[in-house]
C-alpha cells in the first residue's frame, strides 16, 4: 500500500512466512554490518527466531510512519494476541481509498456503525488523510503515540515571517520617501527630455525588484548555511529541497509582491514631481508626504511593541506551565522500563531496593512512556456499575499498577481508600479519577460493584491529576492492580547522595535485565521535555521580536539622519545663535516624540 522501497528482497513475498522480519538498511546495518542480511536469524526479545527477508530504504524523517523493522501480524496472533476486539485501539488502521472524494460518504456510514452493529454509543470512527497527520491531527487520548508537529505553530511562524518582512517593506517605502529630494533633479530632468510617468514608476518598481532579488539571494545563502545549526536547535529535521517547484514557485512570489508593494509608493510619488518646480530648486515635499512616514514609524513600533508584549505573555505562561500542581509530586522519581528479567523478577528488585535507606518507595506501572504519553487504555468496554449498564461506553485510561503506586506517585484521594496488602480482594478491586465519577455520573461510587473485564469494587476515588499535557484536558481514568501487566519500576528516592542511589538502582538491574541495556530516567526531566517546543517557540519568537525592534530602529535612525541632512543649515543658524547640542537634539526629536 505504501510502496516502500526495497534495497534487497521482495515486497510481495517478504512477509509471506509468520516468521520473518523485514529491516530498514539502519538497522540491517546495525546488525549485520555490510554483509547481505537476507536469509540470516534474528533473535526477538532472545526467544523468537525471524528470518530476515528484505531490507528498505530508510523512512524520511518527516513521515508518520517511523519504525526499525517490520514483522507480520501473523506472527502476533500466534502468541495470543487478539486483533478481534473492536474496543482494542492499539493500532493504526490504514484505508486506501478508490476515490478519495468519497472520504466524507464513508466517514457518515463509519460513525453509525459502532452504534448499529456492536450497540455502542461512546465510540467513534473516522477517516484522516494520511497527509494531515503530521501536522493536523488531535487524537483523544494520545492514542496517535507518535511525535507530530502543530500546524498551528506553522501558521504562527508564517505570519511572524511576514510580519517582519512587512517592517523592512515599511522601512524602505519610508526612507525612500524621506531621501526622495535627492532624487528631484534626476526626476525634473527625465520629465523635461520626454520621460513618460509611466517609464519613470517601472524604473523605480525595477530598482526595488533588483534590491529585494539581491536581498532574497543573501537570505538563501543564509539559510542554507545556518540550517544545521537551526535544525538543531528546535530538535526537528529540516531539509531544503532546492530542487521542489512549489518551493521556487512561492519564492518568486514573494519576491514579485514584495518589491511591488516596498517600491510601489515610492515609484509613485518620485514620478509625480513636477519639473518646473524641481528645476525651480522648490521645495517637493508635502505635509501629507510627512505625515505618512510619522504613520509608518507609528505602525513600525505598534508592530514590534506588539511581539514584545507577546514574547511577555508566552513567558508567563512557561512560568505557569512550570509551577502549576499536577496533582502528583513529580520530583526524586525515577523510573527504569523492565525489560528482559526485570519483569518477572520485580517483586524480589522492589522488596531488595526497600532496603536502602535513601529509597522511601518502589512501585510499578504499565505507562507506554514517560510521563504518561499514552496510557495503555484498555479501550472501550460494557461498562456494569452495580450490575446495570450505566447508559454509554466510556474509553478509560488504564493504569495497571502494583500497590504503592498512588503513595509513590503523591496523588490524592478524594474518597475512599488507596489499594492496601491488607485487602485480598484489592487485585480485583478498582479506583476511578474524580473525571471518570463525572462522566459516568455515579452517585456515591465508594462500594459500588464495577466490572471493567473483572467484576470488582470501587474502593477510592483519586483526584484528577495530569497524565499528559497540561493543555490537553483530564480524561478519564481507571486504576488497578495488576503486577503482571506492568513494564515500568518506579522509585522515589531521598535527595541525599543521588549518584550512589542510582548506581545502586542501575547495578541491581543489570543483573536481572538479561543482557538487555538498563537506562534510568528522572520523571521531572521528562515533563521538562514535555514542553521543550513551547520553550523552542519563546526563543524563536524572542529572535523574531528583536529582529523587529532592529529594523524599526534602523528606519527611525534613518529617518533621524535624514531629517539632520536637511536642517543642516538650520542647525548651523541656531548655534551661530547660541544654540547648544541639548537644545538642538530635543528641536530635531521632538517630532518623534509625537
Amino acid at each position: 500500500m505504501f510502496s516502500f522501497p526495497f534495497v534487497t528482497g521482495n515486497a510481495h513475498q517478504a512477509l509471506a512466512n509468520p516468521n520473518s522480519i523485514v529491516l530498514t538498511e539502519t538497522t540491517a546495518k546495525k546488525y549485520f554490518g555490510d554483509t547481505n542480511p537476507i536469509g540470516k536469524m534474528l533473535i526477538l526479545n532472545q526467544q523468537y527466531p525471524l528470518q530476515v527477508t528484505g531490507v528498505l530504504y530508510d523512512l524520511p524523517p518527516q513521515s508518520h510512519l517511523q519504525f526499525d523493522f517490520v514483522i507480520p501480524f501473523e506472527f502476533i496472533k500466534n502468541y495470543g494476541a487478539n486483533f478481534d476486539d473492536w474496543g482494542g485501539n492499539g493500532y493504526y488502521t490504514y484505508v486506501q481509498l478508490k476515490d478519495a472524494a468519497r472520504q466524507s460518504a464513508i466517514d457518515s456510514k463509519l460513525a453509525v456503525y459502532p452504534k448499529n452493529n456492536l450497540g455502542w454509543d461512546g465510540m467513534k470512527l473516522y477517516l484522516q488523510p494520511l497527509s494531515d497527520i503530521h501536522l493536523k491531527s488531535a487524537f483523544d487520548f494520545n492514542t496517535d503515540f507518535g511525535e507530530r508537529g502543530d500546524i498551528r505553530y506553522v501558521r504562527f511562524f508564517i505570519i511572524l515571517a511576514l510580519v517582519v518582512l512587512l517592517l523592512g517593506c515599511l522601512n524602505f517605502m519610508n526612507l525612500s520617501t524621506a531621501r526622495a529630494l535627492k532624487r528631484a533633479k534626476e526626476v525634473g530632468l527625465r520629465k523635461t527630455i520626454g520621460a513618460k510617468r509611466r517609464h519613470l514608476v517601472t524604473q523605480f518598481l525595477g530598482e526595488s525588484l533588483l534590491i529585494v532579488i539581491i536581498a532574497r539571494l543573501l537570505s538563501l545563502v543564509f539559510v542554507k548555511l545556518s540550517m544545521p545549526a537551526f535544525s538543531n536547535f528546535i530538535e526537528k529535521p529540516i531539509s531544503f529541497q532546492f530542487n521542489n517547484i512549489q518551493f521556487w514557485l512561492i519564492f518568486s512570489a514573494i519576491i514579485l509582491a514584495t518589491a511591488l508593494f516596498a517600491g510601489s509608493y515610492p515609484a509613485f510619488v518620485l514620478s509625480s514631481y513636477r519639473p518646473i518646480k524641481v528645476l525651480r530648486g522648490q521645495n517637493v515635499a508635502t505635509t501629507s508626504g510627512i505625515n505618512l512616514r510619522k504613520a509608518l514609524v507609528v505602525t513600525q513600533f505598534t508592530l514590534a511593541i506588539i511581539m514584545s508584549v507577546a514574547v511577555l505573555v508566552i513567558y508567563q505562561q512557561l512560568h505557569f506551565i512550570s509551577n502549576k500542581k499536577l496533582g502528583i509530586n513529580k520530583d526524586s522519581i525515577v523510573y527504569v522500563e523492565m525489560k528482559g528479567g526485570l519483569q518477572k523478577n520485580y517483586n524480589i528488585i522492589k522488596e531488595t531496593l526497600l532496603q536502602y535507606p535513601a529509597i522511601e518507595s518502589v512501585t510499578a506501572t504499565n505507562f507506554y512512556s514517560m510521563p504518561f504519553k499514552w496510557v495503555g487504555s484498555s479501550g472501550i468496554r460494557r461498562l456494569r456499575i452495580d450490575g446495570k449498564h450505566p447508559g454509554k461506553e466510556l474509553n478509560l485510561s488504564s493504569f495497571d499498577t502494583d500497590f504503592d503506586f498512588i503513595e509513590t506517585m503523591g496523588i490524592e484521594m478524594a474518597a475512599g481508600r488507596s489499594f492496601s496488602k491488607e485487602f485480598i480482594t484489592d487485585t480485583a478491586n478498582y479506583i476511578l479519577n474524580e473525571e471518570a465519577v463525572r462522566q459516568l455520573d455515579i452517585k456515591d461510587p465508594i462500594g459500588k460493584t464495577f466490572d471493567y473485564g473483572v467484576k470488582g469494587t470501587i474502593v477510592g476515588v483519586v483526584k484528577d491529576f495530569h497524565f499528559s499535557k497540561l493543555k490537553d484536558k483530564i480524561e478519564p481514568a481507571i486504576l488497578k492492580i495488576r503486577p503482571a501487566e506492568t513494564n515500568y519500576l518506579l522509585a522515589r528516592i531521598k535527595s541525599d547522595n543521588i549518584n550512589n542511589t542510582i548506581q545502586t538502582i542501575t547495578k541491581l538491574s543489570n543483573q536481572y535485565s538479561e543482557g538487555y541495556p538498563v537506562e534510568i530516567h528522572f520523571l521531572e526531566a521528562d515533563y521538562e521535555q514535555l514542553y521543550q517546543q513551547e520553550r523552542t517557540t519563546e526563543t524563536l519568537f524572542g529572535g523574531f521580536t528583536a529582529l523587529a525592534i532592529f529594523i524599526s530602529c534602523l528606519g527611525l535612525f534613518g529617518l533621524v539622519t535624514h531629517t539632520a541632512e536637511t536642517r543642516t543649515k538650520e542647525i548651523g543658524i541656531r548655534k551661530v545663535l547660541g544654540a547648544n547640542s541639548v537644545q538642538i537634539v530635543a528641536i530635531l526629536s521632538q517630532d518623534f516624540y509625537a
